[in-house]
């Protein structure tokens, strides 16, 4: 009894610090949503109220308005093969690093992801310019490329260490090639990193702004360049940019909820 008596004050304490580091870090989402729910006068009103009736009007604006749904398809395709061309890009690519031992290029992989991607921006517009993939979708997806690669590669490589070579080598012994082996011993056994490699590809592909400001035009607007199209000159629409904000980030929640069990078991696969 003296022992459990000692131990309430760590739990306590323990949860109450859980529950703290909880409430920063949802708030901004909370405040987000409901100045969606918002009119424009209580979202700018001093102090601010909590208390209020809800109204779906700046989703409506956000939607008819400034046409937000067209740059949510947008985001995906560009997200969708961004992310699939990167992960088989790095799924190869891991593989041939960690079996043929090439720390040097791995390391150079890892040196890439940590230079700021800004300094690519003018090459690749005098080069698409020239090319013609300015406001394309190719155009866009192979910038991207740029994001996903390095990291897929770093994420995927923890797991395919952690294959024996043994499987391989008897996939080869009855007559697989060093591609067969591959494909049908590697490829299914390092799915859990795809999938964790993927959503976290897939989260910054969606959620950039800095290419699409430079390479993207009236026809391929993703959702963060389209919540650019709130900020007036003058005046700042707080209810269409929460509205919009909130309509980018549900499909991301329901996306990662669905699939929450295969991100935190290839997360932890790849750590061991």
């Amino acid at each position: 009894m003296i022992r459990l008596h000692r131990k309430v004050p760590k739990v306590l304490l323990y949860h109450s610090v859980m529950l703290l580091i909880c409430i920063f870090f949802l708030f901004p989402l909370y405040y987000t949503v409901t100045n969606a729910l918002k009119v424009e006068r209580l979202i700018i009103a001093y102090p601010p109220v909590w208390s209020f009736q809800p109204t779906f009007e700046h989703f409506i604006k956000a939607i008819v308005n400034y046409r937000l749904h067209d740059c949510l398809v947008n985001s995906f395709i560009i997200s969708f093969f961004a992310t699939m061309m990167g992960l088989g890009i790095a799924a190869f690519s891991s593989y041939a690093l960690v079996r043929y031992r090439q720390r040097k290029i791995a390391l150079i992989i890892l040196i890439s992801t940590m230079i700021p991607y800004i300094i690519c921006i003018i090459p690749l517009y005098a080069l698409f310019y020239k090319v013609g993939w300015l406001d394309t979708y190719h155009g866009l997806i192979f910038t991207h490329l740029i994001i996903t690669v390095p990291q897929s590669v770093w994420v995927l490589m923890g797991f395919v260490e952690g294959i024996p070579k043994e499987l391989e080598e008897a996939a080869t012994i009855e007559g697989c090639s060093r591609t067969k082996a591959f494909l049908y011993i590697v490829f299914p056994l390092i799915k859990p990193g795809l999938v964790a490699a993927g959503i976290l590809c897939f989260s910054v592909s969606w959620n950039d702004f800095m290419f699409a400001a430079v390479l993207a035009g009236r026809y391929t607007t993703t959702a963060p360049l389209g919540l650019y199209n709130f900020l007036g000159k003058q005046i700042i629409d707080w209810g269409g940019v929460s509205a919009g904000a909130t309509i980018m980030i549900i499909p991301a929640i329901i996306f990662v909820l669905l699939i929450q069990k295969q991100l935190v078991r290839g997360l932890t696969i790849g750590g061991i």
